[in-house]
């Protein structure tokens, strides 16, 4: 038996296929930052669903909640700020 994902949702941001190809096409046009090595892992971790119920990084309402209240902005207990 598979336990519940934290939050009720496991998010899986790897994408396969076509619509890899797309966006491959389309990432060629976006402008390019450098970051470290941590981020990457981050990213990853973010891509595979460690982080779930996270979607991407914590845009500035949740750090803010995660900060103060150790929660997300829908509630969901979450104490790690995960940042760009």
């Amino acid at each position: 038996m598979v336990s519940k994902p934290h939050g009720g949702k496991l998010i899986n941001r790897i994408v396969s296929g076509k619509r890899r190809e797309f966006l491959l096409g389309e990432v060629k046009e976006l402008p390019k930052i450098q970051i470290s090595y941590e981020r990457v892992i981050d990213l990853m971790d973010i891509a595979h669903g460690v982080f779930s119920p996270l979607e991407g990084f914590l845009l500035q309402e949740d750090y803010l909640h995660v900060l103060y209240d150790m929660r997300l902005s829908n509630d969901i207990p979450w104490t790690i700020p995960i940042v760009l």
